[in-house]
């Protein structure tokens, strides 16, 4: 059986380790298996006692195993008297976590469109559905790259009742005659699907607030030891995504003017980009290392 760690020389003018380390991962199922803490206890004299410093790496005398060369105080308990003027006391150490992620939802206040001027009407004349999108075929449609559109569909559902749906998507070129639209409707839930006719330009979306999906980044940082970092007033800010008007003053409404323009924006949309919704937040993790946490969405 294991026994704990036994010091006999008596000389307890500086700290002496007494009993096992205890090491623990805080992150532990949440995107972070390896990140350790390791709490460690101590006896010496009362009067020889002095406080340490936080920040201060793990010494090898400490806590000698190999495979946990990296750790930084980050905790000293209370002092407990055991008698014979002696006092125990735990320092605790942890290794800074490494980034991390977790999602949830979201209360997101999305981005208007202004379009603008008039709206053209196209006739749809084919469409076929798969992988998740439906390509239109629009002879002569005239678009350059992604848009959005507004696309009317009608189809009878599972009760026999005729339905009309006017889906307002993105839609991104294939070819002088064919859009692709990111959306399928499922013949199980509908049939005789007919795609009728889009229309192109001069679409107003009011900005609103839906509930999205989003993505909680967060990094840790220990003064004095992390890159560029000398105090907790150095470590890096994430600003939240800002729209500007043609005035340079902050809207939530995009145009061919705003910055960046409804074009760029659309593009976006199309290739996926995370867009920060909420500015980091920092605190204090443990002893001296920052927890810094931002949230993202997908442009939509």
């Amino acid at each position: 059986m294991a026994t704990p760690d036994a010091f006999t020389d008596g000389d307890f003018t500086l700290p002496v380790r007494t009993g096992r380390a205890r090491i623990s991962r805080p992150f532990s199922g949440e995107g972070d298996n390896e990140t350790r803490v390791v709490e460690l206890d101590f006896i010496q004299y009362a009067d020889s006692f002095f406080p340490d410093y936080l920040g201060r790496m793990l010494r090898s005398n400490e806590f000698n195993w190999h495979d946990f060369p990296v750790a930084y105080l980050v905790s000293e308990s209370a002092l407990e008297p055991v008698g014979y003027n002696l006092v125990k006391f735990t320092r605790t150490f942890a290794e800074i976590p490494k980034r991390r992620y977790y999602g949830e939802s979201y209360s997101w206040r999305r981005p208007g469109f202004a379009a603008g001027g008039t709206a053209v009407k196209k006739t749809i004349s084919g469409f076929s559905s798969g992988g998740g999108a439906t390509l239109l075929t629009v002879t002569g449609h005239g678009f350059v790259g992604t848009q959005i559109i507004l696309v009317n569909m009608s189809a009878i559902d599972n009760y026999g009742r005729r339905i009309t749906q006017n889906l307002e998507v993105t839609a991104t070129v294939v070819d002088a005659n064919t859009l692709s639209i990111p959306i399928q409707v499922s013949e199980a839930d509908y049939i005789g699907q007919q795609w009728n006719f889009l229309l192109k330009g001069a679409i107003n979306r009011p900005e609103e607030t839906i509930e999205v999906a989003s993505t909680v980044e967060i990094d840790y940082f220990l003064p004095g030891v992390s890159s560029n970092v000398a105090t907790e007033m150095d470590i890096p800010i994430i600003r939240r995504a800002v729209i500007y008007s043609s005035a340079n003053e902050e809207t939530n409404t995009l145009d061919a003017a705003s910055k960046p323009t409804q074009d760029d924006y659309l593009n976006d949309v199309t290739n996926g980009v995370m867009r920060c919704v909420v500015s980091s937040s920092l605190t204090r993790w443990m002893g001296n290392i920052w927890q810094r946490s931002t949230r993202y969405v997908r442009t939509q």
